[in-house]
């Protein structure tokens, strides 16, 4: 039997806040007091890039970059960057008040139904086409496989296997 689409959330994060739009460093997030080291204290950018080419295409990664205290002007160091996902928001974790990820990647149905069910209602209307698309694919994929793997219990079991 085929899996299927998640028909309707059912646990929802609210008193989170997804963070929406912030797609480069000309549109992050500002956090404008961050610990820098044990005593200084620094400007931070975050967002979420998407890849327009290559082998990550259409995944996101989480992308961080703090400003030098040390320097009289204000300079950014050099940008850090997470692994790619296949889904990934930022959102602001209410009891800390710090910025934090959640993501889901392509290799199971179940955990991208439980994602969705958790942060769907909170996304806004790009997000959630990029989630249901995920979701979609990862559907798509595991019926595939197990489409395989039954046809290939078939013919094993219609013909002798030779053993050395």
């Amino acid at each position: 039997m085929p899996l299927e689409l998640a028909t309707e959330t059912t646990e929802i994060k609210t008193s989170v806040k997804v963070l929406s739009g912030h797609t480069s460093p000309e549109t992050s997030f500002l956090q404008p007091d961050y610990p820098y080291g044990r005593t200084l204290r620094c400007k931070r950018k975050v967002w979420v890039e998407t890849a327009t080419k290559g082998s990550a295409k259409g995944k996101m990664r989480f992308v961080h970059q703090t400003s030098n205290p040390r320097k009289s002007t204000e300079s950014w160091n050099k940008p850090h960057a997470e692994q790619y996902r296949d889904f990934l928001l930022m959102y602001v974790n209410p009891e800390n008040g710090h910025v934090e990820t959640a993501g889901v990647d392509v290799y199971s149905v179940e955990e991208v139904q439980k994602f969705k069910a958790q942060w769907y209602a909170l996304l806004d209307e790009d997000q959630k086409a990029k989630l249901d698309e995920v979701e979609q694919r990862t559907v798509a994929i595991n019926n595939y496989w197990s489409r395989r793997s039954r046809l290939t219990v078939v013919a094993n079991g219609s013909h002798k296997v030779k053993t050395c």
